[in-house]
């Protein structure tokens, strides 16, 4: 291969959240004024209590659910959480079952399981991409290859001459 595998990065996921809420402030807080005055869009405090609590429950799952998806992330792969989302289909199917007694026919049936199934294919296949993977050693650089992504002998990445370096 020719490439350089990355090494494993701690990421900061206070840091993370406070730039992205920062540059949402920014970017989007300017957007109220110029929408409210021109009637666009009007902007108005939740008019009861319950619509209040409402509001809140729903911005702490919300926020909830932003951490974990973030560190899933980091923990797995960008596709292996993407297809994860996907299992909210199947979920809503048995949520719905649960609280409002309703019954689904055999085709819905059939779409959550391919739903779950590309799921199950889809880590299996990660799982086996990271065992038959090479290793990368200390410094993050693949086996075989030199700091510049150039194929290398294993001697010159261990620090050892190899019989042609030690001609010269």
């Amino acid at each position: 291969r020719s490439t350089i595998r990355a090494a494993p990065l701690q990421l900061n996921m206070p840091l993370f959240f406070g730039l992205v809420g920062l540059c949402n402030a920014l970017l989007l807080f300017p957007l109220f004024p110029v929408l409210h005055y021109t009637h666009i869009e009007r902007f108005q405090l939740p008019p009861t209590p319950r619509i209040w609590k409402i509001l809140m429950i729903n911005s702490a799952f919300s926020l909830f659910s932003d951490v974990c998806w973030a560190y899933a992330m980091v923990l797995t792969s960008p596709l292996v959480v993407t297809v994860g989302l996907s299992l909210t289909i199947p979920l809503s199917l048995v949520g719905e079952m649960v609280l409002q007694g309703r019954k689904e026919g055999l085709v819905y049936w059939l779409g959550a399981a391919v739903v779950v199934g590309s799921f199950v294919f889809v880590d299996r296949e990660e799982v086996k991409e990271e065992e038959t993977s090479e290793t990368v050693d200390d410094t993050g650089i693949l086996d075989g290859l030199d700091e510049d992504g150039i194929e290398a002998s294993p001697d010159s990445l261990y620090g050892r001459r190899s019989s042609e370096d030690s001609s010269r």
